[in-house]
């Protein structure tokens, strides 16, 4: 029983995160332009930490 506890445990964990990562990435390329859609999520989280 030790064993299905870890299993049905770690299924539930790395899915839902992974999932919801990817999802809204290729939603938003193919949505918007592959040209300002890469610029600018890239500029965003470098001028963050910087300030922060």
């Amino acid at each position: 029983m030790s064993t299905f506890a870890i299993d049905a445990h770690r299924a539930p964990d790395p899915a839902p995160v992974d999932e919801p990562l990817p999802a809204p990435e290729p939603q938003e390329a193919p949505g918007r332009q592959p040209g300002p859609v890469h610029p600018v999520p890239q500029e965003d989280p470098v001028p963050h930490p910087h300030p922060s």
